[in-house]
């Protein structure tokens, strides 16, 4: 039942990531017909993200997994929004690609700046919190969302099992509920 809702969420999330930089592009496309800085820069945060999200989305859970990769890409992407990353990935391919998800599913949460930090079964979120509401909680212990923002978190559970939050006195901690 929740696989629905999990194609839903995350065809809404590339829609609306997405929207933005290609926006930018075709509006500078129709300005300028040679090559502008402005433009390059758009193409390059596009690639980014798209790179970024099929390393995070794509292929199958199991499917080999250049972890490595897609820790860096996160990495740009959070301190691009006043994030910084701190990570020990699992081995596990699966595993490393849910934890990084969780990442980006806590940044999503994190009002202006924040540090996160995550450890195999275990992320820690620091920074002033968006409210959380029983939405994300749901898409964290369920793998179901219908809201785009949440399709990390979704898919995480979904590669992790449940996800357990809590609040601490500096921001969210998200624990693994291993079956």
């Amino acid at each position: 039942m929740a696989a629905p809702f999990l194609a839903g969420a995350l065809a809404r999330r590339f829609a609306h990531d997405l929207a933005g930089p290609l926006a930018a592009v075709v509006t500078l496309a129709e300005l300028s017909p040679e090559t502008d800085p402005l433009m390059a820069e758009a193409i390059a945060a596009l690639n980014a993200r798209l790179s970024l999200f099929r390393l995070l989305f794509g292929g199958e859970p199991d499917a080999a997994f250049d972890g490595a990769a897609a820790h860096a890409l996160l990495a740009a992407h959070l301190e691009a929004r006043r994030h910084g990353l701190h990570a020990d990935l699992p081995a596990v391919p699966r595993e490393a690609r849910g934890m990084l998800l969780l990442a980006l599913a806590a940044s999503d949460l994190l009002v202006g700046a924040g540090q996160i930090r995550l450890q195999p079964g275990r992320l820690q979120a620091d920074g002033r919190p968006r409210e959380v509401t029983e939405e994300v909680k749901t898409a964290f212990e369920t793998g179901a969302c219908s809201e785009p923002g949440l399709a990390a978190a979704a898919c995480a559970a979904a590669l992790l099992g449940p996800v357990a939050m809590a609040g601490s006195e500096t921001g969210l901690v998200f624990s693994v509920r291993h079956p």
